[in-house]
C-alpha cells in the first residue's frame, strides 16, 4: 500500500539504520521456509534481550511473571539472554533547525492508482527535549488530530487513510 511505503521511507529519513524496501526484497529473494526455520534457533542462541511493556490491570509481580514466561519459552536451556535493561533510546538523525527534506520514491507496484504523502515536523532530538516539551507536544498532537482528519478526510476528501499525531 502506498501509505505503508511512504511511512516506511519517512522513518528511514530520520532512522537511517533501517533498510529500503528494495533492499529487504533482495535479501529475502530465494529464501525458503527452511532458511527461516534454521535461522530462529541461531537467533535465539545469539545475545538478545527482551523488553516488555505491560499496560492495564496487571500488578507488578504479574507483569514480571509474564516477562519470565516469555523469556523462559524463548531462551530454553541457554543462558544467552542479557539482563533486563531500560528501554534503549532510538537513535534519530537530527535534521537541523529550519531544514526540510523531500524523499522521492517510486511505488513498488507501478499499476497502483493511489498515492501517499507523509509530512513530519521534527521538534528536536530526544536528548534535546524535556519531559515538559514532550508533554506539550503530545497535548498539541491530541488537539490537532480531529481537526486535521475533519479537514483532510471529510471536507477535502483527500484520502481513505488520514491521520495526524506525534511520534517520538
Amino acid at each position: 500500500q502506498p501509505y505503508e511505503q511512504a511511512s516506511h521511507y519517512a522513518s528511514l529519513a530520520v532512522n537511517p539504520a533501517g533498510f529500503s524496501i528494495p533492499e529487504l526484497k533482495q535479501a529475502v529473494s530465494g529464501m525458503s521456509l527452511k532458511d527461516v526455520e534454521e535461522f530462529v534457533p541461531e537467533l535465539l542462541r545469539s545475545k538478545w534481550s527482551l523488553e516488555t511493556l505491560v499496560h492495564g490491570n496487571l500488578k507488578r509481580d504479574q507483569a514480571e511473571e509474564l516477562t519470565k514466561l516469555f523469556r523462559d519459552k524463548l531462551q530454553g536451556e541457554a543462558e544467552n539472554a542479557t539482563n533486563s535493561t531500560p528501554l534503549q533510546q532510538k537513535k534519530q538523525l537530527d535534521l537541523g533547525k529550519g531544514s526540510s527534506y523531500i524523499v522521492p520514491m517510486s511505488l513498488t507496484n507501478p499499476e497502483e492508482l493511489n498515492s501517499a504523502a507523509v509530512v513530519k515536523l521534527q521538534l528536536g532530538t530526544r536528548s534535546e527535549l524535556s519531559v515538559k516539551d514532550l508533554s506539550i507536544a503530545s497535548l498539541i498532537s491530541s488537539m490537532i488530530q480531529e481537526p486535521a482528519f475533519d479537514d483532510l478526510r471529510t471536507k477535502q476528501q483527500l484520502g481513505y487513510i488520514v491521520s495526524a499525531g506525534m511520534g517520538i
